[in-house]
């Protein structure tokens, strides 16, 4: 039986091969694509806007411990400034016939504090999606632990808007409206108790995130305290007489928390992003346990660990220990003495002692 096949079947399979071995492979065709890339078709350009020449979102993560020290000390000035300008706000609007340097005021709503808060908190929830993206990366968080820096960014987005908009105007109304009382003087309390609810367990997760790092450590605590001094001072658990410096210390407390937060994400973006490029220098447990001191014999024997153990050991095996080594010690001279008794004059080597002395033994067991 015979398969059917059609006249022109060796044309086409000629036509076939001859397409096989005359078109370009496909490296050949990636790697002039390539080429015809590389090249510029435009002078508009130059080679520095390509993707490769661009900055990455991880560059904006300081690396050099002379950068944080700087951003910290301007974080200074910027506080200092704003309480100068405060302070100075009223002698220029008279100046200037107008109250148009309200903005200076910190007691006032939309003043320029507002936006540098603001501003500190959009930085800050950077950062956090910044640790996210290079902490996600990490081969032994096995509870996914890294997610919670994006709630983090979360939080402080909506602190963000809250600085500017004023979000908590609204929900104290809200809460004292149906809660029916204020609670406390204006109902500033609810607010202080909306975000201890949310703040304070997010912050004790980061803070467990951050136990590696003691210095973002210490600075998110420290950031907590310039908070909760902020909201003491707003409900007036701590007194200040002076109405200008009450205004002032409630101000200076946060943005002293808003820097000590920056500076705590700051800090610990640049402990990660070390951590994964390989250039810091943690030891793991499992090192610190082969590095640790062990005594020696001679270090036993001149200075004990626990001397209370040595004191209160019990020395029995010690004496059966010397009443041995005597036993042994005496048999030995028997023996000696009653190969010298048995001696015929020749002086006996040591292999020959040591043979009668074993024959010796084995008649008194036998005995």
């Amino acid at each position: 039986m015979e398969f059917r096949h059609r006249g022109n079947g060796g044309e086409r399979r000629r036509r076939v091969l001859f397409d096989d071995t005359s078109s370009p492979t496909t490296k050949s065709v990636t790697a002039s694509r390539s080429k015809r890339g590389s090249v510029r078709t435009s002078g508009t350009y130059s080679d520095a806007a390509q993707a490769d020449c661009e900055a990455r979102l991880v560059d904006f993560i300081p690396t050099r411990t002379y950068t944080l020290i700087v951003f910290f000390l301007l974080g200074l000035v910027v506080i200092a400034g704003l309480v100068t300008l405060h302070q100075h706000h009223v002698a220029w609007s008279r100046a200037l016939g107008s109250d148009c340097l309200a903005i200076l005021d910190l007691a006032h709503h939309a003043n320029l504090e507002a936006w540098v808060s603001s501003a500190g908190f959009s930085l800050a929830a950077l950062m956090a999606v910044l640790i996210y993206r290079v902490r996600r990366h990490q081969v032994d968080d096995y509870r996914a632990a890294y997610r919670i820096w994006l709630w983090a960014a979360g939080f402080l987005l909506v602190a963000s808007a809250n600085a500017t908009a004023g979000l908590h105007e609204g929900i104290l109304g809200a809460l004292t409206h149906w809660a029916g009382i204020p609670l406390w003087m204006d109902g500033y309390v609810w607010w202080v108790v909306v975000v201890s609810t949310i703040g304070f367990p997010l912050a004790l997760v980061l803070l467990m995130d951050m136990r590696r790092c003691r210095a973002a450590s210490l600075a998110l605590i420290f950031s907590i305290v310039g908070y909760l001094s902020s909201a003491a001072l707003r409900m007036q658990l701590v007194v200040v007489e002076s109405s200008p410096i009450y205004v002032e210390a409630i101000s200076v407390a946060a943005l002293i928390g808003h820097l000590a937060l920056l500076m705590s994400l700051w800090i610990f973006a640049r402990h990660v992003f070390l951590g994964a490029q390989g250039k810091l220098c943690v030891k793991s447990s499992r090192a610190k346990k082969q590095n640790r001191w062990t005594p020696t014999a001679s270090d036993l024997s001149s200075k004990p660990r626990n001397r209370l153990a040595q004191t209160t050991r019990p020395r029995v095996k010690e004496t059966a220990r010397r009443s041995d080594l005597e036993g042994e010690s005496k048999r030995q001279a028997a023996d000696t003495d009653e190969i010298e008794q048995n001696d015929t004059g020749r002086k006996l080597s040591k292999a020959e002692r040591r043979h009668l002395r074993k024959q010796l033994r084995s008649q008194r067991k036998v005995a």
